[in-house]
Order: structure tokens, then sequence, then C-alpha cells
């Protein structure tokens, strides 16, 4: 399977130490098709507890691309790149607060046209946290605008992922390197890294404060992967 273009984990409060957990899967409509079901990962190692919970059956927002009106993409079967939203629901009572709360799904593998990674083998793995131990209640940020960026060589491009917190919590951004499990990160193919993932003069830039990303690309054909990670801070208290 080759299809994982780009996915997050978000989570809602519910009721008392109830979460409501969303899995958003980006899949490319040239590879494999999408899982019926996602499998979650929670967990707190000072709580010393672990579980996994299947989500129920995934719900597919259709091409998230924007395509020309003429257009028909590989979702329809078309010659034109395609990416569907498919979103995979479900709900987990926390046994206790803690500081550590880990929710992760690992899917494989990333999609083939991928350029500055070898993608074949290489899965992709996202989590979130939650520290609910300031108060039960908390919402994870989520991002609103979809990772679907294509992008013309030789013109100014930025890109913002839309990061929304509806509780007002303080917000902060980096770039990471993506993960393929809990600990190993992706391997670029040189030059390319984590913070310059694609050919751009002058370098790509990212805002810390805002996230946004800008570049000015200069080589035609490159797919790459980048991850943002986005810090929630409560009273100065990373809680997310």
């Amino acid at each position: 399977a080759t299809h994982i273009a780009g996915g997050q984990i978000t989570y809602a409060h519910a009721s008392g130490l109830t979460y409501n957990l969303t899995y958003t899967f980006y899949r490319d409509c040239g590879g494999a098709a999408a899982p019926a079901t996602v499998t979650y990962t929670v967990s707190s190692t000072n709580g010393a507890f672990s579980t996994t919970v299947t989500s129920a059956a995934g719900v597919n927002n259709g091409n998230v691309v924007p395509i020309c009106a003429t257009a028909t993409t590989a979702c329809s079967g078309g010659a034109t790149p395609g990416r569907e939203k498919w979103v995979y629901t479900t709900s987990i009572t926390l046994p206790s607060q803690q500081t550590d709360w880990h929710f992760s799904v690992s899917l494989s593998n990333r999609n083939n046209a991928i350029t500055t990674i070898n993608p074949t083998t290489v899965a992709m793995y996202v989590y979130a946290t939650l520290n609910n131990t300031i108060q039960p209640g908390n919402n994870s940020c989520i991002f609103a605008n979809d990772p679907a960026a294509f992008v013309y060589t030789n013109q100014n491009f930025c890109f913002n992922n839309g990061a929304v917190d509806v509780d007002g919590d303080s917000l902060t951004y980096s770039l990471i390197t993506p993960l393929i499990d809990a600990v190993a990160p992706v391997t670029y193919n040189a030059p390319y890294t984590a913070t310059q993932p694609l050919t751009s003069s002058p370098p790509v830039t990212f805002n810390t404060s805002t996230g946004d990303v800008c570049m000015f690309p200069t080589a035609a054909g490159e797919v790459t992967v980048m991850a943002v990670l986005v810090k929630e801070y409560r009273y100065g208290i990373l809680i997310g």
C-alpha cells in the first residue's frame, strides 16, 4: 500500500474523562484504497496505562485538491492527481488525570509520488498529547486547512495549516522531522531536511508564532513531506 499523503489527530472533550478522537487521513488517489477503520493507541506512562481503540468506519469527504472544471482526478478514474480526505472517529474514557496522555495512529505506507525520501516502505505516525491535570476538559487545536498544496516553480508561496484552538489557548509552532513510528524519524535524501524540505531560493522560512511556511521553489516535479508540531499552552503550562 502506497497511498498516505497526510494526517492529523485531534480530540474534543465530551464529559468527565471522556474524549472524542478524530483521525483525519489524506489518501493519494493514485495509490491503494483507504483503510476501513484505524486503530488508535492510547497510553500514559505516568498512569501505567495503555490500550488500543478501533475507530468507526471511515467517512470519505472526497477530493480536496483544487482542479480545473474540466479535469477529473484519479479519485474518480481520471488522470489528474487527487487526494481524498477520510475521517475516522471514536471515543475513549480515560481512567485518570495525567500529564502525559498520548494518542497515536500508525499507517503504512507513504505515497509513491514523494521524491525527497524513499516512501515505498515508510509508514506515517502521527500523535497528539494531553495534560488533563489542570482541569479534565480540554480540546486540541485543529488544522483547518487541508494539506493539499500544489506549488508553482519560480513563484513565492506561503502555506498555513490554519491551527485553531476553541479554548483560546496559546499556540506555538515548529517544523519537525516526520515520523515512521513513535521514535524513528523519516530519512530525507540529501540535501533535503525537515526545515528545508524542498529546493527553494531563498531557502524555506518558517514562522514559529504563526505557523506560516514560505518558499520560492526552483525545481519542478518535487513532492516532499513536512510535519508541523503545534504546542498548546494554558497558564504557561504545556497541555497538548
